[in-house]
């Protein structure tokens, strides 16, 4: 009896029977969602730029203060501080945000046809290209695909326009063993 299956290796790009079930509707599995919005946050130097621009708007304020002469330039500077302050915060959220929804916008998409393989230079990782798309996947993984056989592959674009293989399933017929 011939049945159409995932590949079973739960080690091939990290994706499971749920992932390909949600990707036959045209849509991300929860654990697809959670990894492509890690792999889409914003870089971790920009909680650190953050807390430079507030220690050194801090530090300079404290010091003009100091240097004030009238309690009325002293409230324009702790005003100024406190304004640094809040949009450094709120550009922060905004980055955050942005990178989060970038994420669950990601649409599915789907090729089929029988893969072919390229070794990528001088990478350790092979290329996997189907229907004008191209992944980098590790040469282990290459061996989960026959030769000769059509997959279907669901895969999307990350926010850096990088395509993302998100799972895949034989489409031709296959004999149960």
């Amino acid at each position: 009896m011939a049945s159409h299956r995932a590949l079973s290796s739960p080690h091939l790009l990290s994706f499971a029977a749920d992932d390909v079930a949600a990707n036959r509707v045209g849509q991300l599995s929860e654990v697809q969602r959670r990894s492509l919005r890690r792999a889409s946050s914003p870089p971790p130097w920009i909680g650190t730029a953050r807390t430079v621009v507030v220690v050194g708007s801090s530090v300079t304020i404290a010091w003009l203060m100091w240097r004030a002469e009238s309690m009325e330039t002293i409230w324009k500077l702790a005003a100024t501080g406190l304004a640094i302050d809040v949009l450094s915060l709120l550009a922060v959220v905004a980055i955050r945000r942005r990178a989060a929804s970038a994420a669950t916008r990601c649409t599915v998409q789907v090729v089929e046809g029988v893969p072919q393989f390229a070794i990528s230079g001088t990478s350790p990782l092979m290329t996997l290209e189907l229907g004008g798309a191209r992944w980098a996947i590790r040469p282990a993984d290459s061996f989960l695909f026959r030769k000769g056989v059509a997959y279907r592959l669901y895969h999307t674009v990350n926010r850096k326009g990088s395509p993302v293989l998100l799972s895949a399933e034989a489409v031709a017929p296959v004999r149960a063993q």
